[in-house]
């Protein structure tokens, strides 16, 4: 119908009935009932559940790990797989992407990347822009436009592989 409504917005009439403010637009994703937004600006950065009738908003949690392992920093990207819980998340800033275990307190652990994952390590995913959790072949596609590719990332068995060439890059 083209009919648009909105369910929790950043006006100044919406804003001060909720306990979180949106500061600036992220990454979201829908799931049972709630959007799950991501917040970047406060600091530290956070994940809001909004609830898609009432436009209530809760903190789910936010960019520091509990055990400050893995804590991210820009976050460039995001899918949702409702099945397991999982939240795969591409960090610009470390280079990697994380798969976040939603039901587990939010336990991180790296799951693609090229190289070593640590706070003070630059990876090879030097320009990565998105990501998307091909959920039937059970890997994510990382894509890299500065290399003109998209890569898989086998999360059976860790894999990577070549998935897509846009034709730009350098084949020597």
């Amino acid at each position: 119908t083209g009919v648009r409504t909105a369910i929790s917005g950043k006006s100044v009439d919406t804003e001060a009935s909720y306990p979180f403010r949106i500061y600036y637009p992220g990454r979201f994703f829908v799931d049972n009932g709630f959007i799950y937004y991501y917040d970047r600006t406060p600091t530290p950065e956070r994940f809001l559940k909004i609830n898609t009738t009432t436009g209530e908003r809760s903190e789910w949690f936010n960019n520091n790990a509990p055990d400050h392992k893995y804590d991210l920093r820009v976050i460039a990207s995001l899918d949702y797989d409702p099945a397991s819980g999982s939240l795969f998340v591409l960090d610009d800033a470390l280079d990697a992407v994380f798969k976040i275990e939603t039901k587990n307190a939010f336990k991180r652990s790296p799951v693609a990347s090229n190289g070593e994952v640590s706070e003070s390590t630059q990876l090879n995913l030097s320009s990565a822009t998105s990501l998307n959790w091909d959920q039937a072949q059970q890997r994510l596609l990382v894509t890299n436009p500065r290399e003109g590719t998209i890569n898989a990332f086998d999360l059976v068995n860790g894999n990577v592989s070549l998935f897509c060439n846009f034709g730009v890059q350098d084949p020597n």
